[in-house]
């Protein structure tokens, strides 16, 4: 058996999705391997603790401590998932304290679409000069704000696989994750502990 422990030296906030606050973000891992079972096996799952008031250009690492580390036969291929997440309400990062089973999809907010339907709107509207579609129209666009302004929001995801006696295996793999009109850049190490 292997024991590998999971880093995650940088995450990097290369542009943020508002302008209106810092983002705080946290990461949800998920690690799967085959086993005798027909459906890969999560063998281990961590969400990290909601890290720090990132704005444009903040580089920071990510503590997770010694608690990331789990268990695989030397010969084994094992898949890692990971999404990370900007925090905003803290709905998701609630639902993911009780249990880990995949990484869930956010609907999320992109500022400038919303301001650009808001504006689209009342040009419509005021175009038309009718009061009656501009009053109309404010209270479905103020209710699409409102539902998505403080979900938190899936920065991104990815997945990628390992073979545990891979000498290679403490490579760092840097992703950039540019889903949420954001832009984010997150470094992952793997050891091998012995």
């Amino acid at each position: 058996m292997k024991t590998i422990r999971i880093t995650v030296p940088k995450v990097h906030c290369v542009k943020k999705n508002d302008f209106l606050n810092k983002d705080r973000v946290y990461l949800v891992l998920l690690v799967t391997a085959a086993t005798t079972k027909k459906t890969p096996e999560i063998i281990f799952s961590g969400i990290s603790g909601v890290s720090g008031k990132f704005k444009k250009n903040s580089i920071k690492a990510l503590n997770l401590g010694t608690r990331w580390a789990f268990e695989v036969p030397d010969d084994a291929v094992f898949n890692i998932t990971f999404g990370l997440y900007e925090y905003d309400k803290g709905d998701v990062y609630q639902k993911y304290q009780e249990k880990i089973t995949e990484i869930a999809d956010t609907k999320g907010m992109n500022y400038m679409e919303v301001i650009q339907e808001l504006w689209k709107a009342i040009k419509n509207a005021v175009g038309s000069l009718d009061l009656k579609k501009l009053i109309l129209a404010l209270p479905e666009v103020g209710l699409k704000l409102l539902q998505n302004l403080r979900q938190d929001d899936l920065l991104g995801r990815r997945s990628y696989s390992y073979k545990a006696n891979d000498p290679n295996i403490k490579y760092n793999r840097e992703f950039d994750l540019t889903d949420a009109g954001s832009h984010y850049k997150i470094q992952i190490a793997l050891e091998g502990v012995e």
